[in-house]
C-alpha cells in the first residue's frame, strides 16, 4: 500500500470469468459485501483462461485516508466525476503515476489508480455502514469494462438464461423485465443471469449476454409470488434498498401498488432458490409489459427489425450516460466511437435473431410462478413463428 497506514488483514480473490478481482481489505464487512454481490456468479462463469488480475487494497484508516486529502490540497485538479447518482468525485493528479479521486458527497472516501487495474480505496472510518460500497462500485465497474471491452454496451435490460437460450428483457423501469427473468430462471434448467443492466457483447458471429453484480429490484407481489410454492421467507438478515422491513403477506398475489419494490443482493436471491449464471448465448430479444388484469393471458407479437432497434437504442447505457459507475477504470477505446459502433452492430443483431413484444397479466404470471403456466414455452413459439 501506497498511502493506507494499516496492514490489511483480510485477502480474497475473485474469479469472475474475463478478470480475477484481488481484495486486500482490514475489514472484513468489505469482503462480506463483495461476495454478497460477486459470490453466486463465481460457481458458474465463463470458462474463458483469466488474463487480467484487479487489484484492490481497502484500508479503514483515518491517517491514511487524511494524508491523501492533503496530497490532493496540493495536487492539480483535472476534472470532476459523477460516478453514482449520490457520488460525485474531483479528480487530482498526484504524481505520473497515481490519480486520485476525492468524494465530495455520499460517504468520505478517497480512491487511489495506481495504474491500470491497481487500485486504494481509503475511508475516514471503520464503523460507517456505507463503507463497503466504495470499493464495491469499483469492482463491479472494472468487471464491466473487462466484459464490455470494445465490442460490447450495457443495456438496460434483465437476461436469463434456459436450456443454453438467453433472453434479453428490454424496456422501461416497471415495464417487467426482472418479473420475467425470475419467471424463466425458475423453470427448470433456468438461470438468471442479470438484473435491471446486461451486458451484450457482439463477438463476429454470435452474440453473449453477461451479468451486472448489482442489487436486484423486483415487484413486492412478484418476491411473494415467487416464495409461496416453496413456503419460504426472505433471510433474517435481509436488508432492502427501499423499505426499513420486509413483511409477508397473505395475499401472495400481484398488486398494482405503485413501486412497491424490493432490492435484493444476487446472494441473498441466491439464499430463496435463484440459480445464477454470469453468461448466456443470446436467442431471442423480448420487449414485455405486464399489465394487472387476473384474467390469465399471455400475448406475443413479432417485431420488425427496424422496430426493435428503435426500442433496443433507446435503453442502451454507454460510457457518461450509463448513470452507473463509469470514470474510474480507463477504457482502452474510443467512448464516440463505440457508441457509433454499438448502434450498426444493434441493427445487424436484430435483423438475425427473433424480437417480440410480449404482454402479459398478472393472472398468467400468477400461474407460472406457481407452475401451471411456462413463459419460456409461449417464448419459443413466439421466437418459431418469428
Amino acid at each position: 500500500m501506497l498511502f493506507g497506514a494499516k496492514k490489511n488483514r483480510f485477502d480474497t480473490l475473485f474469479d469472475t470469468g474475463p478478470i480475477m478481482l484481488e481484495v486486500r481489505s482490514d475489514n472484513p464487512d468489505q469482503v462480506d459485501c463483495l461476495n454478497d454481490y460477486f459470490g453466486p456468479y463465481l460457481k458458474g462463469g465463463s470458462s474463458e483462461t483469466k488474463s487480467k488480475v484487479a487489484r484492490l487494497h481497502v484500508s479503514s484508516s483515518p491517517a491514511g485516508y487524511l494524508r491523501t486529502v492533503q496530497l490532493c490540497s496540493k495536487a492539480a485538479r483535472v476534472g470532476t466525476i459523477e460516478h453514482h447518482p449520490d457520488t460525485r468525485y474531483e479528480v487530482f493528479r498526484l504524481n505520473r503515476d497515481s490519480t486520485a479521486f476525492l468524494a465530495r458527497t455520499g460517504y468520505p472516501h478517497v480512491i487511489v489508480r495506481n495504474s491500470v487495474n491497481n487500485f486504494e480505496v481509503l475511508h475516514s472510518s471503520l464503523k460507517d455502514p456505507e463503507g463497503p460500497k466504495p470499493a464495491l462500485r469499483l469492482a463491479r465497474e472494472l468487471v464491466v469494462a473487462e466484459v464490455e471491452g470494445e465490442t460490447g454496451a450495457t443495456v438496460h435490460a434483465s437476461s436469463a438464461s434456459i436450456g443454453g437460450e438467453g433472453f434479453l428483457f428490454v424496456g422501461d423501469s416497471g415495464a417487467g423485465k426482472t418479473t420475467c427473468a425470475l419467471a424463466t430462471a425458475f423453470e427448470r434448467e433456468g438461470a438468471f443471469v442479470s438484473g435491471d443492466r446486461t451486458i451484450v457483447k457482439f463477438d463476429g458471429t454470435s452474440t453473449s449476454l453477461f451479468g451486472w453484480p448489482m442489487a436486484v429490484n423486483v415487484g413486492r407481489s412478484a418476491l411473494m409470488a415467487i416464495l409461496k410454492p416453496s413456503a419460504k421467507d426472505l433471510p433474517s438478515k435481509f436488508r432492502n434498498s427501499y423499505f426499513d422491513e420486509y413483511h409477508s403477506s397473505s395475499s401472495m398475489q400481484f398488486s398494482n401498488e405503485v413501486g412497491a419494490k424490493l432490492a435484493l443482493s444476487p446472494k441473498e436471491f441466491e439464499s430463496i432458490g435463484v440459480k445464477f449464471c454470469f453468461d448466456a448465448p443470446l436467442s431471442g430479444v423480448v420487449f414485455p409489459k405486464i399489465s394487472p388484469s387476473e384474467v390469465p393471458k399471455i400475448l406475443i407479437n413479432r417485431l420488425s427489425p427496424i422496430e426493435a432497434a428503435k426500442r433496443f437504442k433507446a435503453q442502451l447505457k454507454i460510457g457518461v450516460n450509463s448513470g452507473h459507475g463509469y470514470g474510474l477504470v480507463r477504457r482502452q477505446y474510443c467512448a464516440r466511437s463505440h457508441e457509433a459502433d454499438t448502434g450498426r452492430r444493434v441493427d445487424k443483431l436484430l435483423t438475425s435473431i427473433p424480437c417480440m413484444s410480449l404482454h402479459l397479466t398478472h393472472g398468467a404470471l400468477n400461474r407460472v410462478f406457481s407452475g401451471e403456466l411456462k413463459l419460456t414455452g409461449a417464448l419459443r413459439r413466439g421466437m418459431k413463428d418469428a
